[in-house]
This record gives structure tokens, C-alpha cells and sequence, in this order.
């Protein structure tokens, strides 16, 4: 007993008193410096929170009609013949976006008299280049030349001409078969040759370098056509494609 009477002595009571107030003291203090810390914290998070960026979309809109409806896919089919009228396609294009955009077609099939124009490996350049200089008919697929700029109007025309008369040799292509009634050429230098070795025999090695004539190739495409549509209801020639549009950069 004497012990905890001692324990509760002036003496004591002044040492637990300092005490109580050091710990306060230090709690104290850890108090404010986790409340500092996480007000630091939350002005951070609130600081990226109310962080704004200033981007703007572009719109992106390309239209491609035909007297009022839209056309992306372009079908011609036609029996042809030499002499004929030009025939001409035209699809409206309007770029209604905020950049502007450049305009291609692609090329996805080419027959004559259901045979096609161009291996099928060739590139849609080549086959542009093809339908419209290989042939005696010339096939053009005109796309802008230049870029159609925000908000502004062009147009893509597809023109199938045959000329009557002119003095060119043709390529003996693909789908053109052997024909005894033809006289075939080969090509020296600048001049060409009849070549009167050809037979149905060896035609398929030799049709690779053999031409023909304007007037013969004319008859030959203008026969076959005609004999074609005949027994097949089918239209001679037929081309299929597809308009696209590109954005470019800003």
C-alpha cells in the first residue's frame, strides 16, 4: 500500500501529465502531416480530373450519287459495236467532310463476250491502262485528277468509245480464239509482218506475239459479240467496280 502511494506523489502526477501532453503533442503532428499528404493527394487527383483537352473530330462523309441516288458500285454491261454512239456514265461525287479527300476506283472485273480483258493478277492501274488503249473500243474510268477539297463537288465518268476508222494494229489478247478468215502480224521494229505460219494448231503458243489489224480485229470483236449476246441473252461486255474515298492528312 505504501508503494502505490507513492506511485500518485505531486511528483508523479507532473511526470504523467508531460507525458500525455508529448503524446498529444505527437499525435498531434502525425495528424497534420497525413492531412497534408492527402490534401496534396486530392489537389493532384483533382487537378487531373478537371484537366481539359481541345480535341475536334473531323467529320468524314464522301457521297457518291447518280440523279439523286446513291451509287457506290458501278455495273456496266453493253453490246458493242464499231461505230457506236459514245456511251458515258457520270456519278456526282460531294465530299461533305472537313478534310479533304482524293477519290479511286477500283476495277473488279472486265469480260468480252464472257472472257476476261486482263490476267488476273494485274494491278487496278494496269487494268485502267488496259481497257482503255488495248482494245479497239477504248474503255475510260476517269476519277478526279486532283484532290476534292472540304465541302466541295467533283465526279468520276466512265466513257466507252469505239472510233470506226484509224490505221492502229491491236495486240492479240486473251479472249479472242483462233480465226482462219484473219490475217495475224507480227511486230518488226516499228514495222509489222504477216505472219502466214499461224494455225489452230500452234495459235496458243504463238498469240502472244501476234497483232491484228483495226478492220479485222473490228469485224472479229463485232461478230463474236453479236454471236455471244445471241445464244447467252448476256450483254458482251460487262465491267463491275467500286468507288472509294481517301482522307488526307492535315
Amino acid at each position: 500500500m505504501i508503494e502505490l502511494k507513492e506511485q500518485f506523489t505531486d511528483e508523479n502526477k507532473k511526470k504523467r501529465k508531460k507525458k500525455r501532453i508529448a503524446v498529444v503533442l505527437r499525435s498531434l503532428l502525425l495528424l497534420g502531416f497525413f492531412l497534408t499528404l492527402n490534401i496534396f493527394a486530392w489537389f493532384i487527383y483533382v487537378t487531373k480530373v478537371d484537366t481539359t483537352f481541345d480535341l475536334q473530330v473531323a467529320s468524314w462523309e464522301v457521297i457518291f450519287s447518280n440523279n439523286g441516288t446513291d451509287v457506290r458500285d458501278l455495273t456496266i454491261q453493253l453490246d458493242i459495236l464499231p461505230g457506236m454512239e459514245e456511251y458515258e456514265y457520270e456519278i456526282a461525287i460531294t465530299n461533305s467532310s472537313d478534310v479533304a479527300a482524293t477519290i479511286e476506283f477500283d476495277v473488279y472485273d472486265a469480260t468480252l463476250f464472257g472472257q476476261p480483258m486482263y490476267a488476273s493478277t494485274t494491278t487496278n492501274s494496269e487494268k485502267k491502262r488496259i481497257l482503255q488503249y488495248d482494245y479497239p473500243f477504248s474503255i475510260e474510268l476517269l476519277t478526279p485528277t486532283t484532290e476534292i477539297g472540304k465541302l466541295q463537288q467533283g465526279s468520276f465518268t466512265a466513257k466507252i468509245n469505239w472510233e470506226y476508222e484509224n490505221n492502229n494494229y491491236y495486240k492479240v489478247l486473251d479472249p479472242y480464239n483462233f480465226d482462219d478468215s484473219l490475217t495475224y502480224y507480227v511486230k518488226n521494229g516499228t514495222t509489222y509482218v504477216v505472219d502466214n505460219d499461224v494455225t489452230s494448231e500452234n495459235y496458243a503458243t504463238k498469240k502472244a506475239n501476234l497483232y491484228l489489224q483495226k478492220d479485222d480485229v473490228d469485224s472479229y470483236i463485232g461478230q463474236r459479240c453479236g454471236s455471244y449476246t445471241k445464244s447467252t441473252g448476256k450483254r458482251c461486255l460487262q465491267v463491275t467496280g467500286r468507288l472509294s474515298a481517301q482522307q488526307i492528312a492535315q
